[in-house]
């Protein structure tokens, strides 16, 4: 376990958990398959008439899908499920870090269980954004030997023999930023709307403009992850990118 910030711990068997991290993890999860179920049987109806609900629907998903094939045409389609799906847990694990869960727990079981766990954004924990990130890596060098066998591991040897350590150092180096930047941008935000929240005169008022902030903080980090990990898989399966 990599120890950035102050978590809430379970220790079982040896190993460590940030359990306030396991938790929003686990909650995240449950909102979004929770979501795809009510969407598939209640939200999308073959009918003349689309509802606001069946609208938000698909444009999720044509968005989340267009982050691959905007960048790798119609070939793109056979990643978009990966792809699409990084993107909306990314986005509703960042969203989750700015509702109140923790406080609305305090305040209505506050007496019965005086030690609430802190309920934060996953991509807040290093940990997390490192076990996204292994999977992006993992994801990419599978892409990338089914699509082209095992000429996928000339890649290595480009422009020649002599490169081979600087395209190891490179493909290692990927998840390392792409863990990073993720957590950097997520705690970066909640230190920011923090000390936002501490200099607001008039505390009434100032949710919208800084919960508008952080969606918007949400959105784009959970893009750019996307975006990245889309470049990564175009240049793992086809040759001459």
């Amino acid at each position: 376990m990599i120890e950035v910030g102050d978590h809430a711990l379970w220790k079982a068997g040896g190993i460590v958990f940030n359990s306030d991290t396991v938790i929003s993890s686990l909650v995240v999860s449950a909102l979004i398959v929770a979501f795809a179920v009510a969407a598939k049987f209640f939200f999308l109806k073959k009918d003349k008439n689309i509802s606001s609900r069946q609208a938000a629907c698909e444009l999720l998903y044509v968005f989340s899908s267009s982050i691959c094939t905007g960048v790798m045409g119609a070939r793109g389609k056979r990643y978009a499920p990966f792809v699409g799906s990084l993107f909306i847990y990314i986005l509703v694990a960042n969203v989750f870090g700015l509702l109140p869960i923790t406080e609305i727990i305090e305040l209505l079981f506050g007496g019965w269980f005086p030690r609430v766990v802190r309920l934060e954004s996953p991509t807040a924990d290093l940990n997390a954004t490192v076990a996204l990130a292994l999977a992006v890596f993992f994801a990419v060098h599978y892409f990338g030997i089914k699509a082209r066998g095992l000429s996928y591991f000339k890649r290595f040897f480009s422009p020649n023999f002599l490169f081979l350590p600087l395209n190891i150092m490179e493909e290692f180096s990927r998840p390392l930023s792409l863990a990073i930047r993720l957590f950097g941008n997520t705690f970066g935000k909640a230190t920011i709307l923090l000390i936002l929240v501490s200099l607001t005169a008039f505390p009434l008022i100032y949710p919208i403009p800084i919960l508008a902030l952080g969606l918007f903080i949400a959105f784009v980090q959970a893009y750019i992850f996307s975006l990245l990990t889309t470049f990564y898989i175009t240049s793992a399966v086809f040759e001459n990118h």
